[in-house]
């Protein structure tokens, strides 16, 4: 699972699905997610056979729609037809023919699932889809694989940042940065805290995870950065905290699922916390909430 939720959308007119992908951003954004659409307006026969043996290891699709009338070239559901040969994701094709005539294409051309949509329910349907399959992905196991991928693009992030403005602080700035960092590095080893002084820059320091741990970077760049609501992210209470304390609770406590009341459950040294669709949702918002703060810094 990821935070982006990427659609593969065979459609030669992309204007006129252009309210539909609105709805849907604002939807997935509601569950927590950001909506990635790649628009394939034209494809040959070839091309779907290529596209078909190239994502055939990996598809990084959630959903692949095709629209009935593609102009030349495969319909849409023999392009969708072409693609569920070698590719899991889910699929739906669509038209403004009824739903059972769409059904009944697919039933002669052998295509089996595949979702038949009507156009005029396009955005209702696809809404469906979409909540089912994530029901079915939205399990600790993915949550852990996502929480801990997701926060680590975030760190990378915060590294990049707190490297490009602490490179140009004068000498002697440079030089006190590197000897408190010296200090704090003594935890980890008189060795760590000689490769710290040894470094010229900070941000030498800053770029290297060996040298410098996330809360070590959570705290110095509250120096360098801008604008309260970022500052305040950053802090003690602020939700990189939070997110990096649940990083570490996901990836170091057992988790057990509750069968009466449907969710996972944390016992560890911190409590007891439950973990249902609600809450993954409320993480996963979050974790754009972030990205976002740190995007605006770049």
């Amino acid at each position: 699972m990821k935070i982006a939720y990427k659609v593969l959308w065979f459609e030669d007119r992309p204007e006129k699905v252009g309210n539909d992908v609105f709805r849907l951003k604002r939807y997935l954004e509601s569950l927590g997610f950001r909506l990635d659409v790649d628009f394939k307006e034209s494809i040959s026969f070839e091309e779907v056979a290529e596209l078909g043996k190239r994502l055939q290891d990996y598809c990084s699709y959630d959903l692949i729609l095709c629209d009935f009338d593609m102009g030349e070239g495969p319909a849409g559901h023999e392009i969708a037809g072409k693609l569920r040969e070698t590719i899991r994701a889910e699929m739906a094709f669509y038209s403004g023919k009824e739903t059972s005539e769409l059904r009944e294409i697919l039933y002669q051309q052998g295509v089996d699932a595949v979702y038949p949509v009507n156009r005029t329910e396009l955005y209702d349907e696809l809404r469906l889809i979409i909540e089912d399959h994530i029901q079915k992905v939205c399990d600790m196991n993915n949550m852990r694989g996502m929480v801990i991928d997701e926060i680590c693009k975030l760190e990378r992030r915060m590294r990049a940042i707190l490297v490009s403005r602490s490179s140009n602080l004068d000498d002697e700035n440079k030089e006190n940065i590197l000897a408190q960092i010296g200090r704090k590095a003594v935890a980890r080893g008189e060795s760590t805290k000689e490769r710290v002084l040894a470094k010229s820059c900070p941000s030498q320091v800053f770029g290297d995870y060996r040298l410098s741990e996330f809360n070590l970077i959570r705290i110095k760049l509250r120096e360098f950065i801008d604008g309260e609501d970022m500052r305040g992210a950053l802090g003690e209470s602020g939700l990189l905290k939070k997110l990096q304390d649940l990083r570490n609770r996901m990836a170091h406590s057992e988790a057990e699922y509750d069968e009466e009341r449907g969710v996972m459950v944390f016992n560890d040294s911190r409590g007891s916390d439950e973990f249902g669709y609600e809450k993954f949702a409320e993480i996963r918002r979050e974790l754009i909430e972030a990205a976002t703060l740190l995007e605006n810094q770049a």
